[in-house]
């Protein structure tokens, strides 16, 4: 086969594997990814920070909060940032991303408390940025 029909040939196994949907990247250079994971029927959380891409950063915090028993899920992943969960009375889980500590803790406090249930308390927090 000649380079000229080996052109066409590649561009179309290109298009095709694009159009089949293959799952995005969850990497970029330069950035690192933790998340938060809770279960609000026993309390326990799993954190995990500074992974090279999502999917291993979930699977970390899953597994440390699945050592306190089933139910766990993942309340938010984040990249080069901070991030902070907050539960209320009523057990509605609140999340959300800052560039600091205090400052991811404090919107999710007022997120929290704007939600009406009231009685918020911070149940875990974690911040990921490239060493």
């Amino acid at each position: 086969m000649t380079l000229k029909k080996l052109v066409p040939l590649f561009a179309a196994i290109v298009v095709l594997g694009a159009l089949h949907g293959t799952a995005p990247a969850r990497t970029q250079a330069g950035q690192v990814f933790g998340a938060l994971v809770y279960n609000n029927e026993t309390d326990a959380i799993g954190w995990a920070y500074n992974f090279p891409d999502s999917d291993d950063a979930e699977k970390t915090a899953m597994k440390g909060c699945l050592q306190k028993g089933q139910g766990c899920y993942v309340v938010i992943t984040f990249s080069n940032s901070c991030a902070a969960v907050a539960v209320d009375k009523g057990s509605v889980v609140y999340s959300i991303e800052g560039a600091t500590k205090d400052e991811a803790q404090s919107k999710v406090m007022d997120k929290c408390q704007k939600g009406g249930n009231g009685n918020c308390q911070i149940k875990v927090w974690s911040c990921s940025f490239p060493q």
